[in-house]
């Protein structure tokens, strides 16, 4: 994997964020870009007036460092590759380099909310990830997770040609374990008792041709695709949770 040049230090919030969309661009890669990416409707789910943010599989730190310079908060990142690691700890508050799968991450103690953008995917028990999750919320605190599409369109389509082929950045990423499409992964969430507060969709329509001639257009019809079908055209479920386990004596 080729590496970037090296960060320049940040100057406050605004800097950390810029600088993490800087070493994402110097980055050629479509894989490398992968983990570098950031999950934009993540950011409308955070609640107003959090303090501290726990980000399970933060990557680099780019939607960590976001979520700094919007709401002035810590945000403590979880990633199990070390040179994300080592990129992420430039520009959120502190990062473990561990796997996800037996890191008891309740040792960080309590957080307003805890982002799950995409990872739960690569575990192969992620019950165990979300019980240990609810430690790690204050009363109010919500969860907040990203779940891939199983059976979007495209890859409906793929399923018809006889294609099952996995590819890095996919929803058949080939580190993923485990597929949800609308209902198995509000139920995911559900049977780890989270209570759904709110959840929306977001995708579009596979058809490159129309969307040139659409232009400008082609985004507003894709989301209202996606509200009105969101288990064919969503690419991704955002949901918003919190805790239903009595707390404990």
């Amino acid at each position: 994997m080729r590496q970037p040049p090296p960060p320049s230090a940040p100057a406050g919030r605004q800097g950390r964020a810029q600088e993490a969309r800087e070493t994402e661009r110097r980055y050629d890669n479509v894989a490398d870009v992968v983990f570098l990416s950031v999950n934009m409707p993540v950011l409308e789910c955070i609640p107003a007036g959090v303090r501290r943010v726990l980000d399970l599989g933060c990557g680099a730190g780019t939607l960590g460092a976001c979520i700094k310079e919007q709401h002035g908060c810590e945000v403590v990142g979880v990633t199990i590759g070390p040179e994300e690691g080592a990129l992420a700890a430039s520009v959120l508050d502190r990062v473990v380099i561990a796997d996800l799968r037996d890191y008891d991450f309740r040792e960080l103690g309590s957080f307003d909310c805890v982002v799950c953008s995409g990872v739960l995917g690569y575990l192969q028990n992620p019950a165990v990830v979300l019980d240990k999750i609810h430690d790690c919320l204050t009363p109010d605190g919500v969860l907040v997770a990203a779940i891939p599409n199983i059976l979007q369109l495209k890859q409906r389509l793929e399923f018809l040609r006889g294609r099952f082929r996995y590819a890095q950045g996919k929803v058949l990423d080939k580190f993923s374990v485990r597929f949800y499409d609308r209902q198995t992964a509000a139920e995911l969430l559900e049977d780890a008792e989270f209570g759904i507060i709110r959840r929306f969709s977001r995708g579009y329509i596979p058809l490159p041709g129309i969307r040139r001639l659409l232009g400008p257009t082609a985004g507003k019809i894709d989301q209202a695709v996606a509200n009105r079908m969101p288990g064919l055209f969503a690419t991704q479920f955002y949901f918003v949770a919190q805790s239903q386990r009595s707390p404990k004596r």
